[in-house]
């Protein structure tokens, strides 16, 4: 249960820097969909689907905050295909 829990307040901080950042993030990757992990976009590409298959590849199947970046964004939680027993 803990596990899930820090996974969740990784996923809650890396939305708050997606919010902190957003003015930055839209100079430079606009239009495009972002992956963010632990504080820093470790991807991006103007293809969400293309994006999800390169950065689960790269990183494992696991929460990302994946957003296209655009003024008044809102990230979605991209949750891994995995199964959580209680």
């Amino acid at each position: 249960m803990a596990k899930i829990k820090d996974a969740k307040a990784m996923f809650e901080s890396d939305v708050e820097w997606f919010h902190q950042h957003g003015q930055e993030l839209l100079l430079q990757y606009q239009d495009q969909y972002v992956a963010i992990l632990n504080g820093a976009v470790v991807d991006h590409d103007p293809a969400f689907e293309k994006l999800a298959e390169r950065v689960y590849a790269k990183y494992g199947y696991r929460d990302f905050v994946m957003q296209k970046v655009k003024a008044n964004a809102k990230p979605h939680r991209i949750v891994s295909p995995r199964l959580v027993r209680p």
